[in-house]
C-alpha cells in the first residue's frame, strides 16, 4: 500500500467476516505495526453477532492490534429514524468510525468488502463533519486486491468522500 508508512497508525474496519479478516491478516503480514481494529456490534444477528465480537477481539489480541469496539441498537435506531436497517447500520458504522478516528487522532480508515457488496463498494463518508476536521485536498485512494475475493480501500478522514 504505497504512501503508507508501516509505522503510521491506521484504523481497520473489521466485521469478523472473511473479507475483513483477510485484510487484517494481510496488513499484519505486510508489516503494518500500528493497527487499530474497529468493530461495531450491530445487535442484528443474535448469537452470531456476539460470536463475531468475540472472534474479532481474540484475533486483534493475537495479532497485537489495539481494539475499539462498540454496540449499536441498529433496529431501534432504524425505527426511530424511520429508515431501513441497512441504512441505519451504515450511518451507525460511519459515526463509530468517526469516533474511533477522533479517539486515536487517526485520519485513515481501511475497509474490505466482497466484490458482491455493491452498496458498500462505493462508500461515501462524511467524517469531516463528525470529527470537526477542516477539509483537506483529496488524496488518492489505495486499492489492495486480496485473493480475488476482497477489495480494500483507504478512506482519508477529513477529505469528505472516498471511493472503495
Amino acid at each position: 500500500m504505497a504512501g503508507f508508512s508501516h509505522k503510521k497508525k491506521l484504523l481497520v474496519g473489521v466485521s469478523g467476516g472473511r473479507d475483513s479478516m483477510v485484510l487484517l491478516d494481510a496488513l499484519v503480514r505486510l508489516g503494518f505495526e500500528r493497527l487499530v481494529v474497529c468493530h461495531l456490534h450491530h445487535t442484528l444477528r443474535g448469537r452470531a453477532s456476539r460470536e463475531d465480537l468475540v472472534f474479532v477481539r481474540r484475533q486483534a489480541k493475537a495479532l497485537g492490534c489495539e481494539l475499539e469496539s462498540a454496540r449499536a441498537r441498529t433496529a431501534e435506531f432504524a425505527a426511530e429514524q424511520k429508515i431501513s436497517v441497512e441504512l441505519a447500520a451504515r450511518e451507525l458504522r460511519q459515526a463509530f468510525f468517526a469516533k474511533c478516528a477522533k479517539i486515536h487522532k487517526c485520519r485513515d480508515l481501511i475497509l474490505a468488502h466482497h466484490a458482491d457488496d455493491q452498496i458498500e463498494t462505493c462508500l461515501f463518508v462524511d467524517l469531516e463533519h463528525r470529527t470537526n476536521r477542516r477539509p483537506q485536498a483529496a488524496r488518492s485512494v489505495a486499492f489492495l486486491a486480496l485473493l480475488g475475493v476482497a477489495v480494500a480501500g483507504t478512506v482519508q478522514i477529513g477529505s469528505g468522500a472516498a471511493q472503495i
